[in-house]
C-alpha cells in the first residue's frame, strides 16, 4: 500500500517535470513499467519515473539527456541498469511515438552505443 503511494506521487512528480521541461500539460502516450523494472535502488526508480514521464510527453530528446547527465554526474546506483532499460523503453515505442519525440530507431542505436562507451569511459578512465 504504502508502495504504491510512493509510485503515485513519483509518477506525479515525473509529469509535473515533463510538463516543466517541455511546456506540454497532455500526458502523451500512458506509458507502463514492466514490474521487473520495479525493483532496485530507490534513487534508481526515481528517476527511470522521470525519464519515463519525458518519453510519455514525446520529449525523447530531453529524456535522453536527462539520462546522459544523471551518468556522467554518477547520479544512478546501478547505471547499466538504468541504461539498458531506457533503451528497451525506446524500442517498445510505436514508431509514430519515436517520429512524434524526433527520434528514429537508428538514433536508438546510436545513444544506446553512446552510453556504452561512456559507461565503460567511467568504469576505466
Amino acid at each position: 500500500m504504502a508502495e504504491d503511494y510512493l509510485l503515485r506521487q513519483i509518477e506525479g512528480f515525473g509529469r509535473a517535470l515533463g510538463y516543466l521541461l517541455t511546456g506540454k500539460r497532455e500526458a502523451g502516450k500512458e506509458i507502463h513499467m514492466e514490474a521487473e523494472s520495479l525493483s532496485g535502488p530507490l534513487e534508481d526508480l526515481i528517476q527511470k519515473h522521470l525519464l519515463m514521464g519525458l518519453v510519455s510527453q514525446d520529449a525523447i530528446g530531453k529524456a535522453e539527456d536527462l539520462l546522459y547527465e544523471l551518468v556522467e554526474e554518477d547520479s544512478l546506483v546501478c547505471p547499466q541498469e538504468v541504461a539498458a532499460w531506457f533503451y528497451h523503453l525506446l524500442r517498445s515505442l510505436p514508431q509514430e511515438q519515436l517520429t512524434r519525440g524526433g527520434f528514429s530507431p537508428g538514433e536508438i542505436d546510436q545513444g544506446e552505443t553512446d552510453i556504452q562507451v561512456l559507461l565503460q569511459e567511467k568504469l576505466c578512465p
